[in-house]
């Protein structure tokens, strides 16, 4: 079976090097074709974090930003790549605290 998750790219600049990088015949990751070019819904991408420090190594100077919802309800996260760096960030669902002024 496996896990989906939906992906979403955001590049700080220079996106149409990366693109051509990426779309060009000497890479052959069907993965980062489909996020970076908007193609994918939902993926079953276990290499994500490996594929995206490699294409942030070939571009050191650019911040890559991935985002994902993953199939289970508050599987929310970004993750930040830079000169084959990562900082991973989880969503924090919080609740307001009981006020019966708010009750209505």
């Amino acid at each position: 079976m496996g896990y989906y998750t939906q992906y979403e790219v955001e590049v700080e600049k220079d996106l149409e090097k990366i693109l051509e990088y990426i779309n060009g015949e000497e890479n052959a990751n069907g993965f980062l074709e489909a996020v970076f070019n908007g193609w994918a819904d939902e993926l079953k991408w276990y290499g994500h974090e490996e594929d995206m420090r490699e294409i942030s190594r070939l571009f050191p100077d650019v911040l890559i930003t991935l985002k994902g919802e993953g199939e289970e309800s508050g599987d929310v996260w970004r993750k930040y790549f830079k000169n084959g760096k990562m900082q991973s960030c989880y969503a924090k669902i919080t609740f307001d605290d009981y006020d019966e002024k708010e009750l209505r």
